[in-house]
């Protein structure tokens, strides 16, 4: 069976990447970053700066299981317990969305992407299943529509799809038609 033809949402300057580990197409936004295993997700949440609008999670996102929760596998991984250290991000006004390009992650991570969401001010997109590793072009993100996608507003509550594509404009991203 073959992938599910890519769909790519514009975003406005400026956006980060954030590469973990074990991905073989990074980010292409304004500025992109790798992280091995190991880094301080501290050192990792610091990238960002006044400007920024977008940031980009591109690793690998897994379910919650009995010996270990929900987690971004990046870093040191963020988890729902540790994701307080993003608190930084808050105080960054420009700073509006939070695309988690990761698997898995929407589901039973949603504990996870509400409270990243309500510690960082940020709407966070993400999905449900797996997200395909695929190259992007400059400046976009791919929009995991095959992958039961999820929005969470600021307040840590969810919001549909619909409704957040309404607000492309108010956050600087363009949905393919």
């Amino acid at each position: 069976m073959a992938d599910p033809p890519q769909k790519l949402v514009r975003l406005s300057p400026n956006s980060v990447g954030l590469n973990g580990p074990r991905i073989v197409n990074q980010t292409k936004a304004t500025r992109n970053f790798f992280f091995p295993y190991g880094t301080s997700n501290a050192d990792i949440v610091a990238k960002l700066k006044d400007g920024d609008r977008h940031v980009i999670f591109n690793c690998h996102g897994h379910p919650t299981k009995p010996e270990y929760p929900a987690h971004l596998e990046i870093g040191q991984t963020f988890k729902e317990d540790n994701v307080q250290v993003c608190e930084p991000w808050m105080r960054i006004s420009s700073l509006r969305v939070i695309w988690l390009s990761a698997c898995n992650i929407g589901g039973s991570g949603r504990p996870f992407c509400a409270k990243l969401a309500k510690t960082t001010g940020c709407f966070v997109v993400t999905q449900t299943f797996a997200a395909l590793d695929r190259a992007v072009k400059p400046g976009t993100v791919e929009y995991c529509y095959y992958g039961m996608p999820a929005v969470i507003a600021p307040s840590g509550d969810p919001i549909g799809i619909d409704d957040f594509k309404k607000k492309g404009k108010e956050l600087s991203f363009a949905f393919p038609d």
